[in-house]
């Protein structure tokens, strides 16, 4: 398979993962976002829990203080601790993940 060639000038936004480093991800997009527009890059590639927050950052073509903030709020409210996955869950649930997320 070939790699395609660029032609011209292009710009590239790659975006981490892997779990809670997705956390990290939503911020700096979340702060990137006050200063660039995602219509400045011609391609953006994201891997993991950072194509969540690259997901958001591409859909929002200008910054809306008050919805950035609430997507990212889903890391420190939804995701943190042991809400989201538990071993106690088990003695309390029929099942070890809660998949039953809000986002208010």
């Amino acid at each position: 398979m070939k790699i395609p060639i660029a032609k011209g000038s292009k710009r590239a936004l790659l975006v981490e993962g892997g779990g809670m480093k997705g956390a990290f991800a939503g911020g700096a997009l979340h702060s990137l976002h006050t200063i660039v527009s995602p219509k400045h890059f011609d391609l953006v590639v994201a891997v993991s829990s950072g194509a969540c927050s690259a997901a958001y950052y591409v859909t929002m073509p200008e910054p809306v203080p008050e919805k950035s903030l609430k997507t990212l709020a889903i890391w420190y409210i939804e995701l943190a601790g042991r809400k989201l996955i538990s071993p106690f869950h088990t003695f309390f649930r029929k099942n070890f993940f809660r998949p039953r997320i809000s986002c208010r």
